[in-house]
């Protein structure tokens, strides 16, 4: 089942700055969902920062701003784009006097991984368009089904979706491809992991996703880490934890939850097994009071 909400924030294209949010409640380790898509005419200096747990992918239209993202700043203009990685903290800024105008999808799923992955972005995050107009009538396109808010609409939209992702491809396509298939294969695999951990999956969705036993997985995971795939997915869970444990006033509950862990129980068993210590000893450590909630 899919939730979808519109709201609208203010002035943009046609008078009208409209975003879309879909909360995917299927399946996770989907093929492709469409989680967000939408467009804004911003005002001078206007801003957003945070993260968000799916790729996002920006291209500007008129105007310019700038980007921070990855220690680095970038300077861009109508004609560019940028790629944000789920949960990758960033922040960008319309221009004071041109303030710019972009479009934006925001997406998840096995095919999304595997279809960035085949491209530079994810290295270095800002692009350039070359047909600025095909691309803007193509995420017209996916917005446009999208706001019917129907079963037909959101197939549409996920069909050009699907062109825009081949679009990248084909525009952002790595130069040199990696010719090792095993290689190739844990890549997309902690990429996996990496989108999905905060969620209910495991290593049987990773096989999945990529077509390929659990012995095989095992395998390519012990050759290139020296540590299984489930105590690598574990190991990536507990080290998110102690990131919102280390910057955040979180109930250890809402913690497990964020993070993937089943229960409250099996999070601060497994915590302390890693760490030596609770993750409650651990937020304290930092002299943060928790917020009210579960906490042992």
């Amino acid at each position: 089942m899919i939730q979808i909400v519109q709201s609208r924030i203010g002035a943009g294209f046609e008078n009208n700055d409209t975003f879309l949010n879909y909360f995917q409640y299927s399946e996770h380790g989907v093929d492709l969902a469409l989680m967000e898509c939408g467009y804004e005419n911003c005002d001078p200096n206007h801003y957003w920062m945070g993260r968000k747990g799916f790729h996002i992918v920006h291209v500007i239209f008129s105007g310019k701003g700038t980007l921070e993202v990855g220690g680095r700043q970038y300077t861009l203009q109508a004609g560019d784009g940028f790629y944000i990685a789920p949960d990758q903290e960033v922040k960008y800024t319309a221009d004071e006097h041109e303030p710019w105008e972009y479009r934006w999808l925001g997406f998840m799923g096995t095919r999304a991984v595997i279809a960035l992955n085949l491209t530079s972005l994810p290295e270095t995050s800002v692009f350039h368009v070359s047909d600025l107009a095909g691309l803007n009538d193509l995420l017209g396109k996916v917005y446009e089904q999208a706001s019917r808010m129907t079963e037909q609409g959101e197939l549409m939209a996920l069909g050009y979706l699907h062109f825009f992702l081949a679009r990248l491809v084909d525009d952002y396509g790595k130069k040199e491809r990696a010719t090792n298939v095993s290689s190739e294969l844990v890549n997309l695999a902690t990429a996996m992991i990496r989108e999905n951990y905060a969620h209910d999956f495991g290593v049987q969705e990773i096989c999945r996703g990529l077509n390929i036993t659990r012995s095989y997985l095992y395998k390519l995971f012990m050759r290139y880490y020296k540590i299984s795939p489930s105590d690598y997915l574990l190991k990536f869970r507990l080290e998110k934890a102690r990131e919102i444990l280390a910057s955040q006033s979180c109930p250890i509950n809402t913690v497990a939850e964020r993070t993937g862990f089943s229960s409250h129980a099996y999070f601060t068993k497994r915590f302390r097994m890693a760490y030596g210590i609770t993750p409650r000893e651990y937020a304290q450590s930092f002299q943060r009071p928790l917020e009210k909630g579960t906490d042992k």
